[in-house]
């Protein structure tokens, strides 16, 4: 009797031993819990609205993504006209609602409107200290200062902390808040 327990016991262990293998080979085999992430949403769905004339072939208003570059903007309009000055402009220059693209013929000495990049204003939470030199007051010292500030402390939530930047006073931020913003 007590041989007929021990065998008992033994087969009751594999038996245990076995169902335990199958469950984790069943599982492994894609019979786990499913998990399901969210998608993200896309970075940017907001159109923008830009006027595209000069030396392309299909001038007009066009509707762009937020992103878009002047380059982009002149393929929509059919592409720059044969005789277009395509050196004359900055093809890189990110679009913003309203923008006007003038494209200039070969041998016009400039649009006749402002370009976008010359009627911009600087982001303070964008540009780099060699673009922040060309405003009023601020040299490459203070360029720098203004970088490392938003580096250390995350972005400009308003044009006026950039009184918080060492060697930016009343004075300075008077000369530059027509010229910059907080994007």
């Amino acid at each position: 009797m007590r041989r007929f327990l021990n065998i008992l016991f033994v087969v009751g262990i594999l038996a245990a031993a076995s169902g335990g293998i199958a469950i984790l080979v069943l599982n492994s085999r894609g019979g786990g819990i499913e998990v399901t992430l969210p998608t993200p949403e896309p970075a940017s769905t907001v159109d923008l609205k830009v006027h595209v004339s000069g030396a392309v072939n299909s001038p007009g208003v066009y509707t762009v993504l937020d992103g878009a570059r002047i380059l982009d903007a002149i393929e929509i309009a059919g592409g720059a006209a044969p005789d277009a000055d395509l050196n004359a402009i900055n093809l890189a220059v990110r679009l913003r609602d309203e923008d006007k693209v003038e494209v200039p013929l070969v041998g016009e000495s400039s649009p006749t409107s402002e370009s976008p990049a010359a009627s911009r204003l600087i982001d303070i939470n964008s540009a780099d200290a060699l673009a922040l030199t060309a405003l009023p007051g601020i040299g490459q010292t203070r360029a720098e200062a203004i970088v490392r500030h938003r580096e250390q402390n995350g972005s400009f939530t308003r044009i006026q902390d950039l009184l918080e930047v060492s060697g930016i006073g009343p004075a300075t931020l008077d000369a530059i808040i027509d010229l910059v913003e907080v994007r």
